[in-house]
């Protein structure tokens, strides 16, 4: 910011109405539409429900233009896009375009289940949709223009136990990581234990140690809080730097928000990059 004093020798109210101000913003906008985009899709509450869970890709555009869509490693699939219209893809019959095993249910595990959504001569925008029985959300998928190097997760703590319970209810805070580059190499520093994949009790990462991994082109992978879960099994606040950009998904499989509330809820959103942000925010009750 800069600044010019004028007429030092007038009163103080003459003086102030002589300064002017000239802002500059180094903050980079974070893209609403793009080319190419992916993303992934986080776990939904429990697994022993895939039966009974589905999932929603809608895609528009300002210009009529194909979208191509390829989901892990299904063959792609071409929809004709209507200017100013949603296109939506679904896991439920007729379509079922998104398999349910799309879903990442592991964590600490490296998988070829990145969603692909593209076009060659328009921009898109693309929202996606998890639904499970009594638990639901959607998100806004940044495009790769829109991605960084440089992240700081947004999530929320594992399912609470109530003390009188005498079961574990295994409903964790997770986030996922995905690339659309070869050899990307991504480090983190975890703000709370990672699981094992296949063991929810035992410590992967422990809470604050750096430990790194590399993706390829169209993996992604998920990080999961072990059990039983604490005060302290929230994701928020992990680290995250890569060497190329990443996409990034903080979530929880069902957290109770806020944490007093009888029934929980799955919570899901792709995550902007540091460089975007920003310093003036509103907010309202």
């Amino acid at each position: 910011m800069t600044m010019t004093l004028a007429g030092l020798q007038q009163s103080p109210i003459s003086a102030q109405g002589r300064i002017t101000h000239t802002i500059t913003s180094e903050n980079q906008s974070a893209p609403n539409l793009g080319r190419d985009l992916w993303f992934c899709i986080p776990q939904n509450y429990a697994i022993t429900l895939d039966a009974t869970r589905y999932f929603y890709i809608y895609i528009s555009s300002p210009r009529n233009t194909t979208a191509y869509i390829k989901v892990g490693n299904s063959p792609v699939l071409v929809r004709p896009i209507t200017a100013n219209q949603t296109t939506t893809l679904s896991s439920l019959p007729p379509g079922n375009e998104i398999s349910k095993s799309t879903e990442l249910q592991s964590s600490d595990l490296i998988e070829n289940k990145a969603i692909h959504v593209w076009s060659n001569d328009a921009e898109l925008s693309v929202y996606f949709l998890s639904r499970a029985p009594f638990t639901t959300d959607g998100m806004y998928v940044i495009p790769t223009i829109g991605w960084g190097t440089e992240y700081v997760v947004a999530s929320y703590n594992a399912f609470i136990i109530d003390p009188k319970l005498s079961g574990i209810v295994d409903l964790p805070s997770e986030f996922c990581i995905v690339a659309s580059q070869d050899n990307t190499f991504v480090t983190i520093v975890t703000s709370s234990d990672i699981r094992q994949d296949g063991f929810s009790n035992v410590v992967a990462h422990p809470k604050g140690q750096q430990f790194s991994v590399v993706l390829n082109k169209g993996q992604c992978i998920q990080y999961q809080t072990t059990t039983p879960p604490t005060d302290q099994s929230d994701l928020t606040g992990t680290k995250i730097t890569s060497d190329k950009p990443i996409g990034v998904i903080g979530a929880s499989v069902c957290p109770n928000v806020p944490p007093q509330d009888p029934s929980c809820d799955h919570i899901l959103e792709m995550i902007p990059p540091v460089r975007v942000w920003a310093n003036t925010y509103f907010s309202a009750p």
